[in-house]
Order: C-alpha cells, then sequence, then structure tokens
C-alpha cells in the first residue's frame, strides 16, 4: 500500500465542527484506505481548542487537528508549512475550497499524486464562490467589499483543480461537465459510498417521514415544514440536522413534527430504518448522502430537484402539492409502496456499496485507475 494525506475542513467524529456530505464522504475514504492498510494522515481543523495541534489514532488514522482563521484561506500558509512535514504519496482532497490549491500545491511539491473529488455539481464550475455571493442575503455593499477576497478564492479553486491527477464525480452528467471545462484531466466516475444494513427494515405504521441535512438556506428546510403543513395529521414527520434553526421557526405548532437537531450517522440511520419516505427539498448539489442512506435502508426517496441519475421519474416532484399527493399515494398503497421500496434498496446496496465504491476508489489512489 502507501501513504495518503487527506485536506478536510473537519473530521467527521469532532462534534465542534457543522458536518456536511463532503465532510462525511471525505471520511469513508480515509477510514476505508486504512482498513486495505494504507497510512493515512487526516489533516483538518477543529473548534476544540483542547485538541490544535494535537495528532489523535481515530479509526486506524492519525487524525491531526489545527486552529482554523478567519476568514477560512488565512490559514493556508500555516497549514502548507505543517503538512510538508508529512510524507505522503498521494493526496485526497474532496468538494472545491482553498484546500484544493492547498492540495494541488503539497502534490507538486512532494511529486505525489493528487485525487480530486467534486462534491456537488456547482463544485465543478470555475466562478462557485463569486456566483453564490452575489445569490446570497447579504446587503449590496457587503458583497462589493467581499467580492475581491471570493474572486481570489475562485482563481485558486480553478488553480487547485487544474493541479489535479484525476477528477473523481459521482455521476455522468458530473462528468461530462467536468470533461468540458477541466480538459484533458481524467475523469472517474465513482458515487457515493455508504455502509448498508443486511436485511430489508420493516415499515410499520404511522408512516414516518423525514428530512435529514444542514439548516441552510439552499437545502431549503423550511419547504419540507409546508409540505408538514399540507399533509396534516396521521403522519410523523422528522427532522434532523444542525444550523440555522430561524428557518425553521413555527416548527413546534405543526402536529406530529418533531426537530431531532444535530444527531449522529448511527442514529441517522436507525430513524431512516423506521422511515417510509425522505424528502430532498436541497438545490445544486451532487446526490445528498441522506438520500442514499435513505434508500439503503427501504425509506423511499422524494427530490424536489434532479434525479440523480439514480431515481425514477416518478420520484422527482417539483412542487409541494405533488410531493403531498405522491406520499398519500404511496402510503394509502402499501402494495405500490413496498414494491418501490424494495427496488430501490437493492439498486442503492449495488451502486452505493461501502466495500464496492471503496476498492475503486483505492485502484484510483494506486494509479491502477485511469
Amino acid at each position: 500500500m502507501g501513504r495518503l494525506l487527506v485536506l478536510s475542513s473537519g473530521f467527521w467524529k469532532d462534534d465542534s465542527i457543522n458536518p456536511s456530505g463532503a465532510i462525511l464522504q471525505t471520511y469513508y475514504a480515509a477510514r476505508f484506505a486504512a482498513e486495505r492498510g494504507w497510512e493515512v494522515d487526516y489533516v483538518t481543523f477543529t473548534r476544540d481548542g483542547d485538541r490544535w495541534l494535537r495528532v489523535l489514532e481515530q479509526d486506524g488514522m492519525r487524525v491531526h487537528y489545527l486552529k482554523p482563521r478567519r476568514p477560512d484561506i488565512a490559514a493556508l500558509p500555516g497549514l502548507l508549512k505543517y503538512a510538508s512535514r508529512i510524507p505522503f504519496q498521494v493526496v485526497y482532497q474532496r468538494g472545491r475550497s482553498w484546500l484544493t490549491f492547498a492540495a494541488g500545491l503539497l502534490a507538486r511539491r512532494k511529486r505525489a499524486r493528487f485525487v480530486w473529488a467534486s462534491s456537488a455539481q456547482e463544485g465543478l464550475e470555475r466562478s462557485k464562490m463569486i456566483r453564490k455571493l452575489w445569490k446570497s442575503r447579504r446587503s449590496p455593499l457587503r458583497k462589493f467589499i467581499l467580492s475581491p477576497l471570493f474572486l481570489i478564492e475562485d482563481a485558486l479553486m480553478r488553480r487547485g483543480i487544474s493541479m489535479a491527477d484525476v477528477i473523481v464525480v459521482q455521476n455522468e452528467y458530473q462528468a461530462s461537465r467536468a470533461r468540458e471545462l477541466w480538459g484533458r484531466r481524467p475523469v472517474v466516475i465513482i458515487p457515493n459510498m455508504q455502509p448498508g444494513v443486511e436485511g430489508y427494515p420493516a415499515k410499520r405504521r404511522p408512516v414516518k417521514v423525514v428530512w435529514v441535512g444542514t439548516l441552510t438556506p439552499w437545502k431549503r428546510p423550511e419547504v419540507f415544514l409546508e409540505i408538514a403543513r399540507r399533509l396534516g395529521e396521521g403522519f410523523q414527520y422528522y427532522m434532523a440536522g444542525g444550523g440555522d434553526a430561524s428557518l425553521i421557526s413555527g416548527h413546534e405548532r405543526i402536529p406530529g413534527f418533531r426537530y431531532l437537531g444535530r444527531i449522529s450517522s448511527d442514529e441517522v440511520n436507525e430513524l431512516l430504518e423506521g422511515a417510509w419516505f425522505i424528502v430532498n427539498t436541497s438545490v445544486g448539489e451532487g446526490i445528498p448522502n441522506a438520500v442514499i442512506q435513505g434508500a439503503m435502508r427501504g425509506a423511499v426517496p422524494i427530490s424536489m430537484n434532479e434525479d440523480y441519475g439514480f431515481l425514477p421519474p416518478s420520484l422527482v416532484v417539483k412542487s409541494v402539492e405533488g410531493v403531498v399527493e405522491l406520499i398519500r399515494r404511496l402510503s394509502s398503497d402499501v402494495d405500490e409502496y413496498r414494491k418501490l421500496s424494495m427496488e430501490l434498496f437493492e439498486k442503492a446496496r449495488r451502486v452505493f456499496g461501502y466495500r464496492v465504491n471503496g476498492e475503486k476508489l483505492m485502484k484510483v489512489f494506486s494509479g491502477e485507475i485511469p
């Protein structure tokens, strides 16, 4: 095997950070590499001051905790100096950020292989940060003041991606877009990794409808609240995830609604094993981990965004009214529901299996592919 350096904005099991799908998938990739005999150094940031500049053995990895800076990119010189002292043959970084540039520079310095993974559709685009800034709720004056910093970040991210030896994406659409934007960079499709369950979990009434994610504007958690209001009594509604709780103001007044806050991945899986439906309301991302986790536990995903190359067209519903109608229809027709649930359960295990996709990623790390 070899030595792998992983750069990430956070470590999945660090309670001080806001978790994300990119952080979870980075953790799975690093953990799988460690399970396969790679020496893994995972360099990350924490808000827990007791861990700053400490190296902890976690899940077979050496996790290096650094102090974050404001703005985030101010940590670049310190990160480069620290990580340069670590021996490695491969650098892995997931999600477009200033860390992409850091990973590219470190790989060039050590003549190492740089594997970059896109975590969302927009992550492949050339001007992600400045677009997000001007679409945000900040005042025009604030946007104007911040624009130079965001333009610099975009330029660094573009440079970082251009230094990648291989780009890993999740589906055919992303692969096509990556080739269009990033020229001769080799592109490999590896769907998200997700541990599954052995047998199909039983579904019992009352019908549970679940939403999982970080409470951010682009995840649109308020849309799930509107779906719950329209469906009304007779169902149970569960929302899990940390973030901006002001986005779900008034959830206490919805009958049968429970907001669980941030819960562990194991707790999410337990919740989804009993769920009938998981609703995805977000826009502009790769396939959410929660959609995969739900399908792998028999919870039928309903997407208000796209099919991600995985869902049948009947489960891509753009309107609140359409989602409400679909949940009512499927929950009243148990035979149709179970047939659809079982089909997606089996398909998710084939497409997103932890081991099958982990093995593909190991071949990318070792240079066997592409």
